[in-house]
């Protein structure tokens, strides 16, 4: 019999993925990095970035995050001011994607 647990803080072969924020810089690229400052790059549009940022993080949900609209982050250093509040904006739905309200009340109404 297979016992599966969750990882403890204290187990050497714990994995701890890291959160990524996704914005702008002041030249209008794209910029990923985690919140030390440690992974992250420059990226040639938004969709990339979003890809590397998830990739990275696991898919884990929550592990991405937006920066608010006129709030611009560089590749190093601090984050702004703004973030230090941990005040940030959900990614926007993919374009191609719908709510699942949608397919419920398509049912309802051929049926």
């Amino acid at each position: 019999m297979t016992i599966i647990r969750p990882a403890s803080a204290d187990d050497p072969h714990r994995c701890i993925l890291p959160d990524f924020i996704v914005g702008q810089d002041r030249s209008g690229r794209w910029i990923v990095r985690d919140e030390q400052g440690l992974i992250g790059g420059v990226f040639r549009d938004r969709e990339a970035a979003e890809r590397f940022a998830a990739f990275e993080s696991g898919h884990r949900a929550g592990a991405v995050r937006h920066v608010p609209q006129g709030v611009r982050i560089e590749l190093t250093g601090p984050l702004p001011r703004a973030l230090a509040r941990n005040v940030f904006v959900l990614p926007a739905p993919h374009p191609a994607a719908r709510p699942f309200a949608d397919a419920g009340a398509r049912a309802r109404a051929a049926g």
